[in-house]
């Protein structure tokens, strides 16, 4: 296990670290997050310390995801979501905080108060279809 000592999922994982687990598995755990932008907020990792997605398994990473499912349909089935938002940052430049892959999960309900409005109607890049069929497919045959 690649786990480091410094980082605070990692001593979760370890049971060092409190933590309100809400799922675990063999290689999974996902636990409340203790700044949540919701009731609920949930944060899905890897026991196994991965620094970003770039640095995850394929593998595990398919485990995450499907657990994430899991904690989603709980969200839905016993909280009342109508929704979910499920994020992710990995590096610096896309505002990782803490350096252990991590998906946040987040119920919504259709009167709540969060609100991703500004970020999501933010337009800071080009959106014409010529370029956006360009960078497709630039992406496509990397």
């Amino acid at each position: 296990m690649r786990n480091t000592t410094d980082c605070i999922f990692c001593r979760i994982v370890r049971r060092e670290a409190e933590a309100s687990v809400v799922y675990e598995d063999e290689g999974i755990i996902a636990f409340l997050d203790t700044n949540p932008i919701a009731a609920g907020h949930t944060l899905v990792v890897p026991k196994e310390h991965y620094t970003d997605i770039f640095d995850m398994e394929s593998d595990v990473l398919q485990k995450l995801i499907l657990a994430t499912k899991t904690v989603a349909l709980r969200m839905r089935d016993l909280l009342g979501a109508d929704g979910v938002n499920i994020l992710n940052a990995s590096g610096r430049a896309a505002e990782q905080d803490v350096f252990h892959f991590h998906m946040h999960v987040i119920p919504r309900k259709e009167d709540d108060s969060v609100n991703f409005n500004e970020w999501w109607a933010k337009k800071v890049i080009r959106t014409e279809r010529t370029y956006l069929n360009k960078l497709a497919t630039k992406l496509r045959t990397a």
